[in-house]
Protein backbone atom coordinates (compact mmCIF):
# COMPACT_ATOMS: atom_id res chain seq x y z
CA UNK A 1 0.00 0.00 0.00
CA UNK A 2 1.74 2.69 -1.07
CA UNK A 3 2.56 5.87 1.97
CA UNK A 4 0.09 8.17 1.21
CA UNK A 5 -2.89 5.92 2.04
CA UNK A 6 -1.40 4.46 5.06
CA UNK A 7 -3.39 5.94 7.77
CA UNK A 8 -0.91 7.18 10.22
CA UNK A 9 -1.58 6.87 13.90
CA UNK A 10 0.07 8.35 16.88
CA UNK A 11 0.78 6.82 19.71
CA UNK A 12 0.46 8.93 22.89
CA UNK A 13 0.09 6.10 25.28
CA UNK A 14 1.46 2.55 26.14
CA UNK A 15 1.59 -0.14 28.63
CA UNK A 16 5.12 0.18 30.06
CA UNK A 17 7.07 -1.13 33.09
CA UNK A 18 9.32 1.29 34.44
CA UNK A 19 11.77 0.96 36.78
CA UNK A 20 14.07 4.11 37.83
CA UNK A 21 15.01 6.03 34.39
CA UNK A 22 14.99 2.42 32.92
CA UNK A 23 12.03 -0.38 31.60
CA UNK A 24 11.32 -3.91 31.90
CA UNK A 25 10.65 -5.81 29.09
CA UNK A 26 7.76 -8.49 30.34
CA UNK A 27 8.66 -10.86 27.60
CA UNK A 28 12.49 -11.29 28.43
CA UNK A 29 12.46 -10.01 32.17
CA UNK A 30 15.24 -7.97 31.38
CA UNK A 31 16.20 -4.31 32.09
CA UNK A 32 17.06 -1.42 29.29
CA UNK A 33 17.31 1.98 28.52
CA UNK A 34 14.03 3.64 26.96
CA UNK A 35 15.58 3.72 23.29
CA UNK A 36 16.15 -0.18 23.40
CA UNK A 37 12.51 -0.69 23.28
CA UNK A 38 9.35 -0.62 20.42
CA UNK A 39 5.61 -0.17 20.80
CA UNK A 40 4.23 -3.44 20.31
CA UNK A 41 0.67 -3.42 18.79
CA UNK A 42 -0.67 -6.78 20.69
CA UNK A 43 -4.03 -7.15 18.14
CA UNK A 44 -2.46 -5.98 15.10
CA UNK A 45 -4.03 -2.78 13.45
CA UNK A 46 -4.93 -4.91 10.24
CA UNK A 47 -6.68 -7.52 13.13
CA UNK A 48 -8.92 -4.27 13.68
CA UNK A 49 -6.57 -3.51 16.89
CA UNK A 50 -6.60 0.23 17.91
CA UNK A 51 -3.27 2.37 19.37
CA UNK A 52 -4.87 2.98 22.77
CA UNK A 53 -2.95 2.27 25.89
CA UNK A 54 -4.74 -1.04 26.66
CA UNK A 55 -3.13 -2.83 23.13
CA UNK A 56 -0.45 -1.10 23.08
CA UNK A 57 2.95 -2.70 24.63
CA UNK A 58 6.48 -1.01 25.28
CA UNK A 59 9.16 -4.84 24.76
CA UNK A 60 12.47 -4.64 23.84
CA UNK A 61 14.02 -4.30 20.34
CA UNK A 62 14.94 -8.14 20.41
CA UNK A 63 11.60 -9.65 21.67
CA UNK A 64 10.07 -7.12 19.05
CA UNK A 65 11.90 -9.00 16.21
CA UNK A 66 11.79 -12.65 17.43
CA UNK A 67 7.44 -12.08 17.39
CA UNK A 68 7.32 -10.64 13.69
CA UNK A 69 10.15 -12.43 12.03
CA UNK A 70 11.30 -15.90 14.57
CA UNK A 71 10.60 -19.10 14.23
CA UNK A 72 6.88 -20.59 14.00
CA UNK A 73 6.47 -21.52 17.59
CA UNK A 74 9.05 -19.40 18.87
CA UNK A 75 6.60 -16.56 17.57
CA UNK A 76 3.59 -18.21 18.58
CA UNK A 77 4.89 -17.57 22.40
CA UNK A 78 5.86 -14.08 22.08
CA UNK A 79 2.19 -13.43 20.84
CA UNK A 80 0.37 -16.03 22.97
CA UNK A 81 2.75 -14.09 26.07
CA UNK A 82 1.90 -10.95 25.03
CA UNK A 83 -1.69 -11.35 24.27
CA UNK A 84 -2.35 -12.89 28.22
CA UNK A 85 0.08 -10.31 29.85
CA UNK A 86 -2.15 -7.64 28.59
CA UNK A 87 -5.44 -9.54 29.42
CA UNK A 88 -4.24 -10.00 32.86
CA UNK A 89 -3.54 -6.14 33.23
CA UNK A 90 -6.84 -4.98 31.79
CA UNK A 91 -9.27 -7.90 31.47
CA UNK A 92 -12.58 -7.98 29.62
CA UNK A 93 -11.87 -4.46 28.41
CA UNK A 94 -8.76 -5.63 26.24
CA UNK A 95 -10.74 -8.49 24.22
CA UNK A 96 -13.69 -6.12 23.88
CA UNK A 97 -11.15 -3.59 22.19
CA UNK A 98 -10.91 -5.85 19.49
CA UNK A 99 -14.16 -5.38 16.92
CA UNK A 100 -13.96 -9.10 15.49
CA UNK A 101 -14.25 -10.46 18.91
CA UNK A 102 -16.49 -8.42 20.20
CA UNK A 103 -18.66 -9.29 17.06
CA UNK A 104 -18.09 -12.54 18.28
CA UNK A 105 -19.17 -12.74 21.34
CA UNK A 106 -22.44 -10.66 20.72
CA UNK A 107 -22.88 -13.48 18.10
CA UNK A 108 -22.13 -15.96 20.65
CA UNK A 109 -24.64 -14.47 23.55
CA UNK A 110 -27.50 -13.93 20.59
CA UNK A 111 -27.40 -17.00 20.13
CA UNK A 112 -27.04 -18.39 23.72
CA UNK A 113 -28.51 -15.64 25.85
CA UNK A 114 -27.92 -15.64 29.32
CA UNK A 115 -29.85 -14.32 32.25
CA UNK A 116 -27.99 -10.84 31.91
CA UNK A 117 -26.72 -8.64 29.47
CA UNK A 118 -23.56 -10.03 27.68
CA UNK A 119 -21.26 -7.15 29.21
CA UNK A 120 -22.60 -7.50 32.45
CA UNK A 121 -21.71 -11.07 32.52
CA UNK A 122 -17.99 -9.97 31.13
CA UNK A 123 -17.74 -7.37 34.36
CA UNK A 124 -18.81 -10.55 36.77
CA UNK A 125 -16.46 -12.94 35.34
CA UNK A 126 -13.66 -10.00 35.05
CA UNK A 127 -11.56 -11.13 37.87
CA UNK A 128 -11.55 -14.92 36.23
CA UNK A 129 -10.68 -13.56 32.97
CA UNK A 130 -7.60 -11.44 34.49
CA UNK A 131 -6.49 -15.03 36.45
CA UNK A 132 -6.49 -16.95 33.16
CA UNK A 133 -4.50 -13.93 31.16
CA UNK A 134 -2.18 -14.83 34.45
CA UNK A 135 -1.89 -18.21 34.50
CA UNK A 136 -1.02 -18.28 30.65
CA UNK A 137 1.27 -15.31 30.65
CA UNK A 138 3.92 -17.31 33.10
CA UNK A 139 3.13 -20.85 30.91
CA UNK A 140 4.20 -18.93 28.04
CA UNK A 141 6.69 -16.59 29.57
CA UNK A 142 8.50 -19.74 31.23
CA UNK A 143 8.77 -21.65 27.94
CA UNK A 144 10.63 -17.85 26.17
CA UNK A 145 12.68 -17.60 29.20
CA UNK A 146 13.96 -22.09 28.83
CA UNK A 147 14.55 -21.24 25.16
CA UNK A 148 13.58 -22.86 21.94
CA UNK A 149 13.18 -26.05 22.69
CA UNK A 150 10.86 -25.51 25.86
CA UNK A 151 8.83 -23.29 23.31
CA UNK A 152 8.58 -25.84 20.84
CA UNK A 153 7.96 -28.15 23.11
CA UNK A 154 4.65 -26.20 24.54
CA UNK A 155 3.80 -25.56 20.94
CA UNK A 156 3.44 -28.92 20.16
CA UNK A 157 1.39 -29.80 23.33
CA UNK A 158 -0.71 -27.35 22.29
CA UNK A 159 -2.07 -26.26 25.98
CA UNK A 160 -4.94 -24.41 25.94
CA UNK A 161 -6.64 -21.95 28.24
CA UNK A 162 -9.38 -24.84 28.77
CA UNK A 163 -6.30 -26.82 29.91
CA UNK A 164 -5.38 -24.45 33.30
CA UNK A 165 -7.67 -24.19 36.70
CA UNK A 166 -9.45 -20.97 37.50
CA UNK A 167 -10.75 -20.72 40.89
CA UNK A 168 -11.99 -17.95 42.80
Amino acid sequence: MPKKYRKRTHIKDFTSFPIGKDYLCPICLTVYPRQYFERHHVVACVEQGHSLKRNVLLICKTCHAIEGFGTYHATHCYRIACFNLMLSIYGPLFLLQNRGFKEYIKGYFLSHPPKESWLRYFKDHAPNIKKLGYQMYNLYGNAILQGDDAMKELFESDTTATDLSITK
